[in-house]
């Protein structure tokens, strides 16, 4: 079984390109863990990283 919290917690603490230096928050997905679906989308754009969240720019 997948370990959600130490992928985040991995994510949280990653520094292998330059987007660490740049982001306000590392934005990971939200929902059921045991989904049977993932919609997966594009690197986030600026409100997602402001807002820590998925899928809430323009």
């Amino acid at each position: 079984m997948l370990n959600w919290n130490g992928l985040k917690s991995a994510c949280a603490d990653c520094t292998r390109c330059g987007l660490c230096e740049t982001r306000h928050n590392v934005v990971f997905g939200v929902g059921n863990e045991d989904a049977d679906i993932m919609l997966v989308g594009e690197g986030p754009g600026e409100q997602e990283d402001l807002k820590g969240q998925p899928f809430v720019g323009p």
